[in-house]
């Protein structure tokens, strides 16, 4: 348990994220290959949350010293989180407009 805390100490969010990013390309190429009734909607999807993954990581490389986030109060971390979410949805409203990630009238919003 102590060993996995230095690592947490010492590389922050990088190992997970790193994971997720894997699991998430992971789905993004082989999808189609595991799920029977794939569509490439799951890929755009897959797509939107990598972005907001990458995000997250921009985010928390940003930050000097991370500190004991235990100790911050509730409006204070709920006003962080909503400047993140804003942000993320800002730029991934961006992505859409400029035409790099196009999202098709047949998509299903219920999976967002």
């Amino acid at each position: 348990m102590r060993q996995i805390t230095q690592v947490f100490q010492r590389f922050g969010n990088l190992p997970f994220i790193g994971i997720l990013l894997f699991i998430e390309l992971f789905f993004w190429t082989n999808g189609k290959a595991i799920f029977p009734n794939w569509e490439s909607t799951y890929g755009q999807l897959i797509e939107i949350y990598m972005v907001m993954t990458l995000v997250f990581l921009f985010i928390s490389l940003r930050r000097k010293k991370i500190g004991k986030q235990i100790d911050t109060p509730l409006w204070k971390a709920g006003i962080g989180f909503a400047i993140g979410f804003i942000f993320t949805w800002i730029l991934l409203e961006a992505i859409v407009i400029s035409g790099l990630l196009t999202v098709p009238e047949s998509f299903n919003m219920d999976l967002f």
